[in-house]
């Protein structure tokens, strides 16, 4: 019924190291696939 205890056998991760590897992965893959564009000022072009 309930999800599976993620932190069982791990260490929670803070928030900068989840926004490395989570966030951010899923921000790019996102803006890959033309479903989610920055704003003006995070824009490198």
């Amino acid at each position: 019924m309930y999800p599976p205890n993620l932190w069982l056998d791990d260490q929670p991760v803070d928030h900068e190291t989840y926004e490395e590897e989570v966030t951010q992965a899923r921000i790019e893959a996102m803006v890959e696939d033309d479903i989610w564009v920055p704003p003006y000022w995070e824009r490198e072009e």
